[in-house]
């Protein structure tokens, strides 16, 4: 029952890492896999489908055929949906991707997914690819370097630390000798679309940026206190130092923390700043009205608009931090808030043609997958899609 137990767990996002890298490794060695996952299979199929029956399962079966009818994988087979029989086929070239669409529909992708041959300009398109590691770090004198491209070590100096890559991470290492004028230079790492990165700064402090986000910091903080400015999301995990508050400034708020792990998510483009603590206690203060400072605890998600701040007590911690961990997660949102995040990662630019159908989705995806199989589904579910270059036109049908 052990594998079954790591299924289980997969299904209820609770998996650590390496319990999904064992779990896919059994999957991909063993041809009999999916005898003893049937069961957990078609509970998880049937709860997710009374939970938000969104589309019949008619419906779901044609989602199915369609996104599954241009990929060339011989090892991916259908699962009806009249009847659940899971699959019996498991000799998988990696490790199996889980997709939950819509109300309930499970899908096992290869990782990463085949683009397959396109016959066609548009169909050559549509394969756009996924987002991948990479930044831009702008110096305090303005030069820039690219970080997709430099290699492992040293690639600057700056007053008061060193910078180094180490396997696609950028390092800050504080120098021995502090410089007089220390603290006041400040440099800027940003992710443009389709790109994310790991960020280490001078004490400490490990920072994940989300796709089209920026990050703005001294390189040598002050005794007193550690400010950093964020746009868009970032995952921090805060190196402790009771001596010196760490603040981030960034969508019309101020998060202060002493050591702590939290996620923000503060896109110019999304109607409310949110902001996730998973470990510690942080202090969230609107920057328009500080008496509605609020302090969460783990689990706790704060949610800042204009003139106010609520606060939720049971966040989805998995689902916050499902980019990190190299995952698209689509759990309730409309098209819109789906066509926003494909828009970051995939970076494409979204034009709406008319008025769009009011329908939700769910689950999440692999970050590895590419833009067609999403619009697949999205085209089978009523949803129009059409990329011209950079521009991914969407109506519905």
């Amino acid at each position: 029952m052990k594998h079954a137990d790591l299924l289980q767990k997969y299904l209820d996002g609770s998996i650590s890492p390496a319990e999904m890298d064992e779990l896919f490794t059994y999957i991909k060695n063993n041809s009999d896999a999916g005898t003893g996952f049937e069961n957990i299979l078609e509970a998880a199929f049937n709860q997710s489908y009374n939970e938000v029956p969104a589309l019949s399962r008619k419906e779901h079966g044609e989602i199915l055929e369609k996104m599954l009818s241009n990929i060339e994988q011989p090892s991916i087979s259908i699962i009806p949906v009249h009847r659940v029989h899971f699959m019996r086929r498991w000799g998988w070239a990696a490790a199996a991707v889980l997709i939950t669409m819509v109300a309930g529909t499970y899908l096992w992708f290869s990782k990463p997914l085949s683009p397959g041959p396109a016959k066609t300009q548009q169909e050559m398109a549509i394969n756009t690819a996924p987002g991948k590691k990479g930044a831009l770090l702008t110096l305090a004198d303005g030069s820039q370097l690219v970080l997709d491209s430099a290699g492992n070590g040293v690639i600057a100096q700056q007053p008061g630390a060193d910078i180094s890559l180490q396997k696609d991470q950028l390092h800050y290492q504080q120098q021995d000798n502090k410089t007089s004028n220390a603290g006041t230079a400040f440099n800027t790492v940003s992710t443009p679309r389709g790109r994310q990165y790991h960020v280490t700064l001078p004490d400490g402090t490990r920072v994940w940026l989300n796709a089209a986000s920026s990050l703005h910091f001294p390189v040598q903080f002050p005794e007193q206190e550690r400010t950093v400015t964020l746009t868009g999301e970032a995952y921090f995990e805060v190196a402790a130092n009771t001596k010196a508050p760490f603040k981030v400034m960034g969508g019309n708020q101020e998060v202060t923390v002493l050591g702590t792990h939290f996620n923000i998510s503060a896109y110019d483009d999304e109607a409310a700043v949110k902001t996730t603590l998973l470990e510690g206690r942080i202090k969230v203060s609107p920057l328009s009205n500080p008496t509605l400072s609020r302090i969460l605890q783990p689990g706790q998600q704060s949610i800042v608009q204009p003139g106010q701040l609520n606060v939720s007590t049971n966040a989805d911690l998995q689902d916050v931090i499902s980019w990190k961990n190299g995952q698209l997660s689509m759990k309730n949102l409309d098209v819109k808030a789906l066509m926003r995040q494909i828009s970051r990662w995939y970076d494409v630019d979204v034009v709406y043609e008319g008025p769009l159908t009011e329908r939700h989705f769910g689950g999440i995806i692999d970050q590895s997958i590419y833009l067609s199989n999403i619009i697949e589904v999205l085209e089978a579910g009523g949803i129009r899609c059409r990329l011209e270059g950079k521009k991914l036109f969407v109506s519905s049908k």
